[in-house]
């Protein structure tokens, strides 16, 4: 009597679990899918500039810092050429030539000498008076050079010139590697020459990066994206797809192509250049529609190509094979386009 009371509740146990036991089912819900292609790259200014000097000397004055805001056209670095006691005295020199130069076309426009008489009977006043004019220009030319040599300044017909490197664009002074007395090597055919200093624009910045050749062929101009900073965690930049390289390169042994993002700045945190990010560019997106797990589908080839299909209960109770037609997908849930409705139940794998 007390075996039987010890084997019947283990019997009824087994009896219980064996009822309870049956085939999983999964309800088709709606939700929201979200296909993405991942850029890994940096912050970068849009443009950045270097700059170099068209001609030789030392650094003698540098009115900008590092960080400096600067605007187009304004002096950044005076490269005045080194001077020996020759070259000064060739400038002198030069100047005196022409003034000699210019004494002797006003003689011969004014016809001071017999030389001057007869050229004015053959060439004529005015062709004389050009030659004045001439040798006027050349000694103002000769006078400014030798100003500017020795003052680092002149002026001439109504414009300031020095001997200052001015800046090509608006933006900031992000490198400055040389220093006050040091020389500089003029930019030229053979080489860039020394470098001044770079000016970036950082109130335009772009995030510079590479995608997987599998997600280039899906991408066009203009696709929005979400860009995350490693730096800054918990900081979400908004982006916009500007371009896409036509030429692959390769990294780690596979093919990537380089893409352009605008960034939209944020007053939540200062972004800098150099800033490692990520971005998930949003390649297709389905809202409030029916998803299942990708999990739970299955994938088959066949004569009309690659076809999608879930595991259904039939009314006699046997599971079937129902065809269905999927659209988005994320990796994990996948869009259902037909085939099922919400409410619908599948049988889990």
């Amino acid at each position: 009597m007390k075996i039987l009371l010890a084997v019947c509740p283990w019997m009824l146990l087994a009896c219980s679990a064996e009822e309870s036991s049956g085939p999983t089912l999964h309800t088709i819900e709606r939700g929201s899918v979200t296909q993405e292609a991942v850029a890994i790259g940096k912050i970068m200014p849009r443009v950045r500039v270097p700059i170099h000097s068209p001609w030789s000397g030392v650094v003698t004055e540098r009115p900008v810092q590092l960080g400096s805001r600067v605007a187009a056209k304004d002096p950044l670095i005076e490269v005045r050429p080194q001077l020996t006691d020759r070259d000064r005295l060739m400038a002198r020199r030069s100047l005196a030539g022409a003034e000699e130069g210019l004494e002797a076309a006003v003689e011969l426009s004014e016809g001071q000498n017999l030389l001057g008489q007869a050229m004015r009977i053959v060439q004529g006043k005015p062709q004389l008076t050009r030659l004045q004019a001439q040798a006027e220009r050349s000694r103002r030319a000769t006078q400014v050079e030798l100003e500017l040599l020795l003052n680092g300044e002149a002026e001439d017909e109504g414009l300031t010139l020095d001997w200052f490197v001015r800046a090509p664009i608006s933006g900031t002074v992000v490198e400055l590697p040389v220093e006050l007395g040091e020389p500089i090597t003029p930019a030229s055919n053979f080489g860039p020459g020394s470098l001044l200093m770079t000016i970036a624009d950082l109130d335009h910045l772009v995030m510079r990066a590479t995608v997987d050749e599998l997600d280039a062929g899906r991408l066009v101009p203009e696709m929005q994206a979400r860009i995350e900073l490693g730096a800054l965690p918990g900081v979400l930049l908004k982006g916009s797809l500007r371009e896409i390289s036509l030429i692959a390169g390769e990294k780690n042994g596979a093919s990537v192509f380089d893409v352009t993002l605008d960034v939209t700045p944020t007053e939540e945190a200062t972004l800098r250049a150099g800033y490692s990010a990520v971005a998930r560019i949003t390649v297709a997106q389905a809202l409030d529609v029916p998803v299942v797990p990708e999990r739970y589908v299955e994938y088959s080839s066949g004569p009309e190509g690659l076809t999608a299909s879930v595991q259904v209960t039939s009314e006699d109770g046997t599971p079937r094979s129902q065809i269905i037609r999927t659209g988005v997908s994320d990796g994990l849930v996948v869009e259902i386009v037909s085939g099922l409705a919400v409410g619908d139940r599948i049988l889990v794998p």
